[in-house]
């Protein structure tokens, strides 16, 4: 029955159609009897990832510009792991133009290249309505050369939002005034003083235990209060928020 189907003979439709053709030439492909798929040219081999581990486990940025990416890389196992979405805008927009650039096609670094800018543009500080005409006609050409070059496996909503993000800051404004990494560091501090009164350490912000809100609140107030007030003193006094930078070289 199976051969008869086989040749085109039996009672169902046959099995010799595209899909078996596809699947006669995937897995034909072997080397030395073990089934084997070329690797993507987009994709990196293990020794360009250990490279570009080792180079952003190298990277000094100013303090508060991003987090400690020396923390997020596993050099032996050649990956980026724990980064914050603000990392990522930050590795996005400003090192992976320079790091994929002599590791990857240059169809493929030109694509991700238009993409970045896109981003940096869209989240200038400054920007001008010819701008924004200009980006909103260039990003829908820059995501179908991504999708000529990855797979569409990935590709979902989310890859498809950025056609509309122009439009939204035509009628909303400027991206900084509305997106989530001031709250998500707000946040981290409120984390950070409760985490505090629960280890009990000895510098302690919160002082009521019996009411832990309350005092999680003027424990904030206290901190906007002394960095509204550091400002006032002049540039080699001391204070909370005025230390040794971290990549201080002297």
């Amino acid at each position: 029955m199976v051969l008869k189907e086989g040749v085109g003979y039996g009672k169902k439709e046959t099995k010799d159609n595209v899909a078996a053709r596809r699947d006669l030439k995937l897995y034909c492909r072997k080397r030395k009897g073990v089934e084997y798929n070329e690797r993507a040219y987009y994709t990196l081999d293990k020794n360009q990832k250990k490279v570009i581990c080792q180079w952003v486990e190298k990277l000094r940025f100013p303090n508060g510009y991003v987090s400690n990416l020396r923390r997020c890389v596993d050099v032996t196992g050649c990956r980026l792991f724990g980064m914050k979405s603000h990392d990522c805008h930050v590795f996005m927009q400003r090192l992976m133009t320079i790091a994929f650039h002599e590791m990857l096609p240059q169809q493929v670094w030109e694509a991700l290249t238009e993409f970045n800018i896109f981003f940096k543009t869209l989240t200038a500080t400054s920007i001008t309505p010819k701008d924004l005409e200009r980006i909103e006609t260039e990003i829908p050409i820059i995501l179908c050369k991504l999708e000529t070059i990855f797979v569409f496996g990935i590709f979902n909503s989310m890859e498809h939002l950025p056609v509309h993000l122009p439009y939204k800051v035509k009628i909303a404004g400027h991206v900084q005034y509305r997106w989530m990494y001031p709250f998500e560091r707000f946040v981290w501090y409120i984390i950070m003083y409760v985490a505090i009164f629960v280890s009990k350490s000895v510098e302690k912000d919160v002082k009521n235990k019996a009411r832990v809100e309350g005092s999680v609140v003027n424990a904030y107030l206290l901190r906007e209060a002394s960095i509204f007030c550091f400002h006032y003193f002049e540039t080699g006094v001391p204070t909370r928020n005025r230390k040794l930078p971290r990549n201080d070289d002297e």
